[in-house]
Order: C-alpha cells, then sequence, then structure tokens
C-alpha cells in the first residue's frame, strides 16, 4: 500500500513538474499615448478563454500553457487599442505591446457619412469635402473590439477620416449601411486624389476594393 502511494505521488510530481517547464510567462506592457487617464479595461486570450481585468497601464505577467500561436485583444470603453504581438510566444518573444488612443482623437470623428445621408438623396463632392473638413466623416471597419490598426494613425491625419467600429457580422442592416458609407467616401477619394491614397491602407474597410 505504502509502495502504491508512493508510485502515486511520484507519477503526481512528475506530471505536474512536466506541465510547469511547458509553461510561457508572457509580459503585457501598455503605452497610453494620450492626456486621457486610463480607467479600465479587459485583456482576453481567446485560446484559454481567459479575461483579465486592467485597472491600470501597469505592465503584469500571463502565465500561458505552453509555447504557440495566440490571439490576444484589449477591450475598454474610452479608447481604441493597439495591440501587438510576435506570431507565436516562446521564452524569448514573449512581450505583448497595447497601445492606447483616447476615442475621439487619433482614430474618430464624430458621424459617419452615411448617416448624414438619410435625409438626403445625394450629396455633391463638395457637401463631402466640408463634411470631412468639419470632422464628421468615417470609414466603419467590422469587429467585436475597438483594435485598429496604428497604420489608420497617418491616414486621418493626412485625409481627416476617422474610423469606427461596429460589428456588422450579425446586422445585416449594419453591414449594408458601413459597405455604402465606404464606397461613397472611396469614390470621393479616388476622384480627388486618384487611386494612390488606398496604398496608404493595408486593410481596407468593407466595401473598398
Amino acid at each position: 500500500m505504502k509502495h502504491l502511494l508512493l508510485t502515486t505521488i511520484l507519477l503526481f510530481t512528475i506530471t505536474t513538474s512536466s506541465a510547469s517547464n511547458k509553461e510561457i510567462v508572457a509580459e503585457v506592457v501598455f503605452e497610453n499615448l494620450s492626456d486621457t487617464p486610463f480607467d479600465t479595461g479587459q485583456f482576453i486570450i481567446s485560446e484559454t478563454n481567459t479575461k483579465v481585468l486592467v485597472t491600470s497601464t501597469d505592465s503584469f505577467n500571463i502565465t500561458l500553457p505552453k509555447k504557440g500561436k495566440y490571439n490576444f485583444s484589449f477591450s475598454t470603453y474610452n479608447f481604441i487599442s493597439s495591440i501587438s504581438y510576435p506570431k507565436k510566444i516562446t521564452k524569448n518573444k514573449n512581450v505583448i505591446y497595447i497601445r492606447l488612443i483616447a476615442k475621439n482623437n487619433a482614430f474618430q470623428n464624430k458621424y459617419s457619412l452615411q448617416k448624414n445621408l438619410t435625409k438626403q438623396d445625394k450629396l455633391s463632392d463638395k457637401d463631402i469635402a466640408d463634411l470631412i473638413k468639419s470632422g464628421s466623416v468615417n470609414f466603419i471597419a467590422n469587429g467585436i473590439t475597438d483594435n485598429i490598426s496604428e497604420e489608420y494613425i497617418p491616414f486621418k491625419k493626412e485625409y481627416n477620416i476617422g474610423f469606427i467600429i461596429e460589428n456588422c457580422a450579425i446586422d445585416q442592416l449594419a453591414f449594408g449601411v458601413a459597405v455604402e458609407n465606404n464606397k461613397i467616401i472611396s469614390a470621393f477619394l479616388s476622384r480627388t486624389y486618384g487611386e494612390n491614397w488606398k496604398n496608404t491602407l493595408k486593410n481596407k474597410p468593407l466595401g473598398v476594393k
């Protein structure tokens, strides 16, 4: 009996040690690129269904079951978040960077163009240009979080057209509005600047080819 108990303990110790050796510790690092104080957010690891409540921009560590590919995301109400990390998390490549930008700051304008068209049959190029100048035009991107590529920052600075995220995948009406909105903006930019403006965006909004 004692021999059986000793064997069981030994096997448990070996199994636990083996699992621990496979674990990877990754560091999450924040950078707040705006003057807006950070309040709260949620860090999500899709593969492990892990959700971590974050209440400060201090760096913290997470433990992953093993090295490999993971999908990380960060959701927060008052900020647009840009997240970057290695394609494969290992002991040597284990830092996850999250950059925070206050909403309506670098990416967003107040309204989307399509909403300005609800009571109008058609806007002239001058009308659209005036709306862009006043900061009232956004491309609509599809997503379930506020993670937006950093490539949109110089685009907004150059063209004064922002980006907002809506979950269009489960709402066909929202999907149609987003596509129509983006096509109107795209056509205007092409008439005004030619097709080269598209080269500044690797990730095209819905409806833009």
